[in-house]
């Protein structure tokens, strides 16, 4: 079944998280070079303390990466924060799609399948109940035959002749639709 809005809202949603993630990760790794920076820093300046090397060249070389990448790192971070912010504004939104399946898709649907699909059971219905009329007419027919033999030889109780007919609860289970048989139709997907 195709639903254009709900693909379009779909994609939309695949192409944020996509860009989400991207700029999630952007900030993490810029965090995590930042830190590792630091940890060098720290780690220079206490080998120095301990060996009482002098590395003041080395600690400014790293002061001016860490500086860079702090600079980068807040970058990161606010391009993550606003993109959450406005990511939020997509064009195809839940209500969009809410709405264009019950102006468009539902109407459309009704129309070309469910009412092809019901005019199929209405025909059905009305072949159904010409044929339950037939048998009842029929029955009817070989009762009141019945009661006119039985009348005729003088019999009080026609019952005595014998008539073939539905009688038996999974005989008309078999001949007549049922609520079972509707329950069955209506749960075979769910």
């Amino acid at each position: 079944m195709k639903f254009e809005t709900y693909e379009k809202y779909l994609a939309e949603q695949q192409s944020n998280a996509e860009k989400s993630g991207q700029v999630q990760e952007k900030a993490v790794e810029a965090e995590s070079k930042y830190r590792s920076l630091i940890v060098e820093w720290e780690t220079t300046m206490a080998e120095s303390i301990k060996t009482g090397k002098d590395v003041t060249k080395t600690l400014e070389q790293l002061d001016e990466k860490i500086d860079k990448t702090k600079r980068e790192m807040e970058r990161a971070v606010r391009e993550r924060d606003v993109y959450i912010r406005v990511y939020r504004e997509v064009s195809v939104t839940a209500d969009t799609v809410i709405a264009a399946w019950n102006s468009q898709l539902n109407p459309q649907y009704y129309e070309k399948e469910i009412m092809p699909a019901l005019a199929q059971l209405e025909a059905a219905k009305k072949t159904y109940y010409e044929a339950m009329c037939a048998y009842f007419d029929k029955v009817y027919e070989f009762e009141d035959f019945r009661e006119e033999v039985s009348n005729q030889l003088g019999f009080e109780f026609p019952y005595r002749f014998h008539i073939r007919k539905l009688e038996r609860q999974d005989e008309f289970d078999k001949y007549f639709v049922t609520q079972s048989d509707f329950d069955r139709a209506q749960s075979r997907r769910r």
